[in-house]
């Protein structure tokens, strides 16, 4: 077992797991140089200080020898790093870096810029979390002394990182409105980019819900499932930008129902809008679908 303290590696003898031996370890770095992260990943151990990272070479104690690595960055948070199959990630003073084995790549100075990170209310409060496809960032915004924000590292495209950052952390993403106006759920409600919370009484999805967007098509059912609580719920359907058909549902339990047949709508892009005059207790389900047959070519 290894651990670090101050500037030194430590390590336990093989027959006494818990058993560390003050006289059992390496210095690593400068003395005023205390270390930050320990992390084992693909066969290796590496060491983190505030400025670099250090790889542990050797099979034994007797061979063991610190090298350094081709690093300008370290860690100042170890609750942000994660292990990840890219690399390492985690919080440098001017924002994430992955770090490779080798060398270090900040993923958010192209998005946030790297004066982002030094408005952080305290850099010591943030944690960091990966779920497998995502890196999620959470920090106290300037002015803050409590974790309100967040970061998202997106890894689906590797070696393309896409970073998302949101004013509050969410629960749900990507509603849309054709307003332009960029939604995020959080806790039950609704709130803006800017930062404003109100109780959601309208959503809308893109125009994407289904079928090939470059064909038309002749709308025929909508299929739905939702419990209005007993309020008068009004769903539009948008063809291509505009409203083309508006109906209202009303129920006092969970219904999954198929509506229609719906008029005679034909378009390329469609889109549904759901509005009431208050949310309080209705509950919508996922999915909501549209069927539609291809019309001409």
């Amino acid at each position: 077992m290894f651990l670090i303290k101050d500037n030194k590696l430590y390590w336990s003898e093989s027959y006494i797991p818990l058993g560390f031996i003050g006289t059992s370890n390496v210095t690593v770095c400068r003395d005023e140089e205390d270390l930050v992260a320990l992390v084992p990943w693909s066969d290796q151990l590496y060491i983190a200080s505030r400025y670099e990272w250090y790889r542990l070479q050797g099979s034994s104690a007797e061979t063991w020898t610190i090298k350094r690595t081709f690093t300008d960055a370290g860690i100042v948070n170890r609750h942000t790093v994660q292990r990840t199959r890219f690399g390492i990630l985690g919080l440098y003073y001017d924002g994430i870096y992955l770090f490779d084995g080798a060398t270090n790549k900040n993923l958010t100075e192209k998005y946030l810029g790297s004066s982002f990170f030094s408005d952080i209310a305290d850099l010591d409060l943030c944690y960091g979390f990966f779920d497998g496809v995502k890196y999620y960032f959470y920090y106290p915004s300037s002015g803050s002394t409590s974790i309100d924000s967040c970061i998202v590292i997106d890894c689906t495209y590797y070696p393309d990182f896409r970073v998302y950052q949101d004013d509050s952390i969410a629960t749900a993403r990507d509603y849309h409105q054709e307003s332009g106006t960029h939604y995020i759920g959080k806790s039950g409600y609704e709130c803006s980019i800017s930062g404003t919370e109100t109780i959601s009484t309208e959503l809308q999805t893109g125009d994407f819900v289904f079928g090939d967007i470059t064909k038309r098509k002749n709308l025929k059912y909508l299929y739905y499932d939702v419990n209005t609580n007993s309020q008068n719920m009004t769903v539009t359907i948008y063809c291509d930008g505009s409203s083309a058909c508006t109906i209202t549902l009303n129920n006092s339990a969970r219904t999954r129902k198929r509506y229609g047949p719906l008029p005679q709508i034909e378009g390329y892009r469609f889109s549904v809008n759901i509005a009431c005059s208050a949310s309080s207790g209705i509950e919508i389900y996922a999915p909501w679908a549209l069927e539609a047959d291809f019309v001409g070519d």
